[in-house]
């Protein structure tokens, strides 16, 4: 967010890290998350280098989505605790 230079990015983008840290902190400690999650930026990462549009569009895509559903089970796991 630095690198955009860009002032209200970087406030929103802050805000936001810190609203989703807990939430990340959960996810990111769930069993096999880390590697996956390598795994899933390698393949993001590799996308961009190569300039493939649509691979890299598809493999954010899945990343989110898994995180996304990982944020629902923590979320019920936590209002079901309550």
């Amino acid at each position: 967010h630095a690198a955009s230079r860009n002032r209200s990015l970087q406030k929103h983008a802050y805000s936001i890290d810190l609203r989703l840290k807990p939430y990340r902190r959960l996810i990111t400690f769930r069993k096999g998350r880390v590697v996956n999650s390598i795994a899933e930026h390698d393949l993001i990462m590799n996308a961009l280098s190569d300039r493939d549009e649509q691979l890299a569009y598809e493999s954010m895509f899945n990343h989110l989505q898994i995180l996304s559903t990982d944020a629902v089970l923590i979320a019920s796991a936590l209002e079901e605790s309550n």
